[in-house]
């Protein structure tokens, strides 16, 4: 649950970043990418440490309001998003990604709340 947390929360950055981008010059975009990439490893490193760290330290179960509150408004915002990306009218690859990416992150976002509600 925290890794797909960090997961839709590292995609919000990204979204965000790739948004600014589109109208920028070459340089511009090839910058964001670069802080994108740092932004997801960042993400990813901090779930890992929280996997190591549940390991080890004895953790209660995670609270499952606060899982369903921050997995419902991941959905909204990704389902804002491929709404908007539905709505674009060119056949880009980097488009047709993210259509596909949001879609993915759609499903997992009902999963989490599934399993807060199974929690």
């Amino acid at each position: 649950m925290v890794a797909d947390a960090l997961d839709e929360l590292s995609g919000a950055f990204v979204y965000r970043l790739s948004l600014y981008a589109i109208a920028g010059t070459l340089q511009v975009k090839k910058r964001i990418a670069k802080v994108s990439g740092v932004f997801q490893l960042a993400f990813a490193l901090w779930g890992f440490v929280e996997v190591v760290r549940r390991f080890i330290e004895a953790e209660a179960i995670p609270n499952p309001l606060i899982m369903v509150i921050l997995s419902c408004i991941a959905l909204s915002g990704n389902t804002a998003s491929m709404i908007l990306l539905g709505k674009s009218k060119t056949a880009e690859a980097h488009i047709k990604s993210s259509q596909i990416f949001t879609s993915n992150d759609v499903i997992a976002n009902i999963g989490v709340i599934a399993a807060a509600v199974l929690v």
